[in-house]
């Protein structure tokens, strides 16, 4: 349960967008989906209850939360998208959710090949790797941004041709599989490396020896990071 509570006051809408923000840093913090179930307002001061219980406790590990706050509304748009792609129960649309956020750069289909290729070896999730060296293996002259945008995006986006994806081939099903995992290294590199929101290893790597200053000190750089 996420509660909001403004003194000044807030609307219904307004106090959505702030939670569903706070989910989508919460998301890509975490490395997981999250999905919202309801929203309901209240104009009392205590947070929302939920059934008999009072739910009102704070666990331990929130004190050790890192939640990026991205620089300008892309960064924003690409947690949301991200959040948005990691809570989908199906890996043809996770993977189109994780294309989405090269778009979010790329206008067109040849920058975002070329994007890809420029950048597909700097991606250092394990089954993304698996994945693009299965891929290089198979077809060591492979363009890997022309093969996700036509073989896999456009199959799965697109249905009037005989050149798309069955969900009801187990053989398909697989390769989505892991080709969305493939797309979601992706997504995460141009997160860090174009928005500039860092993940959650490489914030705790960025602050790892922080420990040996002061608290106000620390305080001040994490606030100089645009992270809270």
């Amino acid at each position: 349960t996420v509660s909001v509570f403004c003194e000044e006051g807030l609307s219904f809408r307004d106090g959505q967008n702030l939670t569903n923000r706070f989910l989508s840093a919460l998301a890509w913090s975490q490395n997981c989906g999250v999905h919202v179930l309801w929203a309901v307002g209240s104009s009392t001061e205590e947070p929302i209850r939920i059934g008999k219980s009072n739910v009102q406790h704070i666990a331990q590990h929130w004190e050790h939360l890192y939640l990026p706050v991205p620089k300008d509304i892309r960064g924003l748009r690409a947690l949301a998208i991200y959040r948005e792609a990691m809570s989908v129960n199906s890996y043809p649309y996770r993977f189109l959710g994780f294309f989405k956020i090269i778009n979010i750069l790329h206008s067109d289909g040849t920058k975002q090949k070329e994007w890809i290729n420029r950048n597909i070896k700097n991606i250092t999730e394990p089954r993304g790797v698996d994945r693009f060296k299965a891929l290089s293996d198979k077809n060591p002259e492979i363009d890997i941004g022309s093969y996700l945008y036509h073989q896999v995006r456009c199959a799965v986006a697109h249905a009037f041709s005989e050149d798309v994806v069955d969900p009801d081939i187990a053989e398909e099903s697989k390769q989505l599989e892991d080709d969305a995992c493939l797309m979601k290294a992706l997504a995460e590199l141009m997160i860090s490396q174009e928005f500039g929101v860092k993940t959650n290893p490489q914030f705790w790597e960025s602050i790892r020896y922080l420990h040996e200053f002061p608290k106000d000190y620390v305080r001040t750089v994490k606030n100089q990071d645009d992270s809270v």
